[in-house]
């Protein structure tokens, strides 16, 4: 599983155990979070997501500006929003994608930016 950053509203059903057990949902993936993003997650448990963030710790593997993670699909760290916010380049055939998680939450935001 590849983060864009790790607000709860990105990475939230990941952290909850399967039904019925005591494991993450996924508990054989790797969860990718950007170095940046996983070097602050202190900032995560001062907003009290202490909880959120040993459940993924285990499985974290952090992840670099340029890095190709899956074939076709490289990273590029895009701070901002997040110290360590993330995008995923994804091309073949010819085309390419570019995944980068909330740009704006409301259309206001283009009006009214601040």
């Amino acid at each position: 599983m590849a983060f864009t950053r790790l607000h709860a509203d990105h990475h939230g059903w990941a952290c909850h155990p399967a039904p019925g057990g005591d494991r993450p949902v996924f508990a054989h993936a790797d969860y990718l979070v950007s170095e940046p993003e996983w070097d602050r997650r202190d900032l995560l448990e001062a907003q009290g997501m202490t909880e959120q963030v040993a459940a993924l710790a285990p499985r974290v593997r952090t992840i670099t500006d340029g890095q190709e993670v899956f074939p076709g699909v490289s990273v590029r760290i895009t701070p901002g929003h997040t110290v360590g916010h993330a995008e995923y380049v994804i091309t073949g055939g010819g085309r390419r994608l570019i995944a980068f998680g909330d740009a704006l939450h409301s259309p206001i935001q283009i009006d009214h930016p601040a």
